[in-house]
């Protein structure tokens, strides 16, 4: 009986095709419309448009009866369409991605690629329409025209990304990023399944920032890392890498200097190298660092933000307050409302009341009650 439906439905949406197509066509063409009666041809086309349209659902959900698989819902079919590869592994992210405002991106150069779009969060991004997790997206290739993901997927793009103009902006965005894988090593998806993310069913709760420095490390110490050459600005380097360098600071023939400047570093993720630098020298040795784990507070969303707290946490104690009620100043004249709450992040780990935050709390109660008293005074004059 199934098979029977089946098939019936499968004629029906062949005679639908062929009766619509040949009705619309008269319409159009004069020599078919004198042989054909116009009012028929019109009667039998909307219906048969109708049932071009609703065959293939009617097709899907038999198909799904039939095999009795969780297939997905028919109206996730567009998320699979519009997120590429991750809307069929976390399909819930559709209504954030959507919902983001996107501008065209911005090179660091200035250059901007209208056809790169980049959300607000800097969690999702656009590219010719569709939509990717900017965490989750490592390297493109252009020969191949594919994005490569870090459990080791290549994602086919459009081929309208073949020009050459698509080309040099998609690879031109990678290259700003300071991290573009043009392959993904063997064994990519083997540890991002074990190692790194082990229920990709529960990937959309999970920090991509995260997970993305966890597959980063992975690769500074698995064998395709080995035969890259790393940048500690660039790239995440291994833990041997770290200590080489650490060997040298610790000799005198390298300056901490070099290490500590927060805009040197071109990505994310680089900038936890200089991090785990800091925790091998150890204080007093790291105390040059200060300023750079401090700017690493200036996001709380980042993957190096909590390791900064951390690596901060071993400073004394007064030397933090010190420099926290200097930067809280700093951010509330620039109202920075990131910075500021990575300062009052710190603040409460070390169980300490900014001063300059509860001056300001304290003015603004007095002004408020100000106010008050002169609504009440306002109140009692009008009344006598």
């Amino acid at each position: 009986m199934k098979k029977f439906v089946f098939v019936l439905l499968t004629i029906a949406l062949i005679i639908g095709a062929f009766l619509g197509g040949t009705m619309g066509i008269s319409l159009f063409i004069p020599f078919i419309a004198e042989k054909i009666n116009e009012v028929l041809a019109i009667i039998l086309l909307f219906p048969s448009l109708l049932l071009l349209l609703y065959s293939p659902g009617l097709i899907a959900e038999y198909m799904r009866s039939l095999y009795k698989k969780k297939l997905p819902p028919i109206k996730q079919w567009r998320v699979f369409w519009r997120v590429p590869h991750f809307g069929r592994i976390m399909p819930q992210c559709w209504d954030e991605a959507r919902f983001e405002t996107y501008r065209p991106y911005v090179t660091s150069e200035g250059n901007q690629i209208p056809f790169v779009m980049m959300g607000e969060s800097q969690k999702w991004m656009r590219i010719l329409g569709k939509y990717y997790p900017v965490d989750l997206i490592c390297g493109y290739n252009e020969k191949k025209n594919v994005l490569y993901a870090i459990d080791g997927s290549a994602i086919k793009l459009p081929r309208r990304a073949l020009l050459s103009s698509y080309k040099e902006g998609i690879k031109a965005f990678f290259e700003d990023r300071g991290h573009n894988y043009e392959s993904i090593p063997d064994g990519t998806k083997y540890a991002f399944e074990n190692m790194i993310c082990s229920r990709p069913e529960e990937l959309y709760k999970m920090d991509f920032g995260k997970l993305r420095y966890r597959w980063e490390d992975w690769m500074a110490r698995s064998s395709g890392g080995e035969n890259r050459k790393h940048d500690i600005f660039e790239d995440v380097l291994s833990n041997k890498e770290i200590t080489a360098i650490f060997k040298s600071i610790r000799n005198k023939r390298d300056n901490l200097g070099m290490y500590t400047n927060f805009e040197d570093y071109k990505n994310e993720y680089a900038v936890c190298n200089g991090i785990n630098l800091l925790s091998k020298l150890k204080y007093p040795q790291n105390r040059d660092g200060i300023g750079f784990l401090f700017d690493c507070l200036n996001d709380v969303d980042e993957p190096y933000f909590m390791m900064a707290v951390d690596e901060l946490m071993k400073f004394p104690h007064k030397t933090l307050k010190n420099e926290l009620e200097v930067r809280a100043k700093t951010a509330y004249e620039e109202q920075d409302v990131l910075k500021m709450a990575g300062l009052m992040f710190l603040a409460k780990k070390l169980n300490y009341e900014i001063e300059y935050v509860k001056e300001i709390k304290e003015k603004a109660a007095e002004a408020e009650s100000v106010l008050e008293l002169g609504g009440v005074l306002s109140s009692n004059h009008a009344n006598s």
